[in-house]
């Protein structure tokens, strides 16, 4: 059968295609879902098999044990309707429109009526693994097809391509492509490309190497990327500064690499209030050498504003820590105390 059904992001996550639902007063088991708009409450296409034509809506399914996970060989593993671990047999299998191997009495999550991968990707072990060769650390609960990844102790991530390492404590990361790598503790980013090293997290684009020279010393010679940087609080008067941090997570600031240049474009919000505003936009050069922070004296390319008399500028510190860049918002003119949310989109192009 198939129907139209109102699924939202906490159906989707919590769906186990092994489990049962109840409709019309049957048991099915979800085989397929189709234009399911991620984030989005609307009517999703559902494959539907029907599990035991005719019983009622107080009984159970005839099958007296239950699939609750997938080996990364595709066979299924079972336990009884107590929580125990039990061998799987032939109508069980059948009934859950699974393939049965007489040949070696195992259940394969392979569905017998459409095609499927040999792994597939509704494994329930922990890894999701659908193929990795030359795999140092797949993580935790990652999905990957590559060669040469060190996952680290990632999890919740996607991973295609190669030679993808992960060198951080970081979770909720895309990487698609080849030789990447992710420094620090990012909490998310999302890499595409060749040849990319980012210790700050966002979209990060790899523009492979130095006239596609893969013996170049340094990696991420010439890429692009883009993240955010927040904070809130009070000026007490003209000409104070208020810290921007990354992602608003406090005392996170930006760390580069050494021997990396960055040209910078930075857009500013001071937000006070919905109806209150300056908006700049920023730009400057930033960059470390020998293990030192320098940058540029900022300039304001634009700025427009809502309050009479308020200027912005940045102020960037590489003196307090010189191996940070430290990103400040000046505030001039007006009345004080100014009380404000900064929001800053920070726009980069990478040398090395």
């Amino acid at each position: 059968m198939e129907a139209n059904f109102a699924l939202e992001n906490t159906d989707i996550i919590s769906l186990n295609f092994a489990d049962y639902i109840f409709v019309k007063d049957a048991y099915w088991r979800v085989l397929e879902l189709s234009d399911y708009k991620i984030g989005q409450k609307e009517s999703t296409r559902v494959k539907l098999l029907k599990m035991n034509p005719g019983v009622s809506n107080t009984s159970q399914p005839r099958c007296d044990r239950v699939p609750i996970q997938v080996s990364p060989d595709g066979s299924v593993i079972w336990q009884d309707l107590n929580g125990n671990p039990i061998i799987g047999t032939s109508e069980c299998c059948k009934q859950y429109n699974y393939t049965w191997s007489a040949d070696t009495n195992t259940c394969f999550a392979k569905p017998s009526d459409r095609p499927s991968p040999p792994r597939p990707n509704n494994d329930t072990s922990g890894k999701g693994e659908i193929s990795g060769l030359n795999t140092i650390s797949a993580g935790l609960n990652n999905i990957y097809s590559t060669v040469n990844l060190d996952a680290g102790l990632s999890s919740f991530s996607v991973f295609a391509g190669k030679d993808i390492k992960n060198s951080g404590t970081n979770d909720n990361i895309i990487a698609v492509g080849d030789t990447i790598e992710l420094k620090g503790d990012q909490r998310g980013a999302a890499m595409f490309g060749k040849s990319i090293e980012s210790a700050v997290p966002g979209l990060v684009i790899g523009g492979g190497w130095t006239q596609d020279d893969r013996t170049y010393p340094y990696n991420g010679s010439q890429s692009a990327g883009t993240f955010l940087m927040s904070n809130q609080g009070i000026y007490p008067a003209t000409l104070n500064n208020l810290e921007l941090f990354i992602e608003g997570i406090a005392n996170k600031r930006i760390e580069m690499e050494d021997e990396m240049l960055w040209y910078m474009g930075m857009h500013v919000m001071v937000q006070p209030t919905i109806n209150q505003y300056i908006n700049a936009t920023i730009t400057a050069q930033m960059g470390k050498t020998g293990g030192i922070a320098f940058a540029t004296a900022p300039i304001v390319q634009y700025q427009d504003t809502s309050m009479v008399g308020r200027t912005v500028a940045l102020v960037i510190d590489t003196a307090t820590n010189t191996a940070q860049h430290r990103l400040n918002i000046q505030i001039a003119g007006g009345a004080y105390p100014f009380t404000t949310r900064l929001l800053a989109e920070i726009n980069y192009t990478q040398f090395r």
